[in-house]
Parts: structure tokens; C-alpha cells; sequence
């Protein structure tokens, strides 16, 4: 009985913080979404600074903080990077 319990008290500890992990982009979207601008910055430091994800991610902060030009450029970048900016909504926008 001991042994299950042992057995069982190891395995939770290895899949409980696997479980808990999000990519960097996640959690500095959380960051800018609390005003923790700084912790944002750094915690998408840690991604692909090429993905696409990461330039839309950083065209949050900027753009939350005020810098438009900033925010634009980085914009761009995620559609260079491959961001589809033309979703559904655009499909059935009138032209």
C-alpha cells in the first residue's frame, strides 16, 4: 500500500507543473492583460523572436501602452511572419 502511495505522490509531481507550462506568448499575453509590462517584455524574450505569434504579442504591448508606431511596426512583422489578418470576419466583409 505504501509503495502505491509513494508511486502515486511521484507521478502527480511530474505531471502537475507539465500540465501548468504555456508557451511564452500565453503568458505574457496574461502579463499585458495585469499591466506588467516589464514581466511581459522578459517572459516573451524567452519565445521565437521570428514567430508570428511573438511580433502580435509585442503589437499588444506597445499598443496597450500607447505606442502606436511601435504597435504598427510590429504588426507588420507578424504579417510578414505569417499572421492571417484576414480571417473569417474579413471573408464576409462587404468589397
Amino acid at each position: 500500500m505504501a509503495r502505491v502511495v509513494v508511486v502515486l505522490v511521484v507521478v502527480g509531481l511530474a505531471v502537475g507543473p507539465a500540465r501548468a507550462q504555456h508557451d511564452p506568448q500565453r503568458n505574457a499575453t496574461r502579463l499585458i492583460a495585469k499591466g506588467k509590462f516589464a514581466a511581459a517584455r522578459t517572459e516573451l524574450g524567452k519565445g521565437e523572436p521570428g514567430k508570428p505569434e511573438t511580433h502580435f504579442v509585442a503589437m499588444m504591448a506597445a499598443l496597450k501602452q500607447g505606442r502606436i508606431e511601435e504597435g504598427v511596426e510590429r504588426m507588420r512583422q507578424a504579417v510578414a511572419a505569417g499572421v492571417d489578418v484576414t480571417g473569417p470576419a474579413a471573408a464576409d466583409s462587404p468589397r
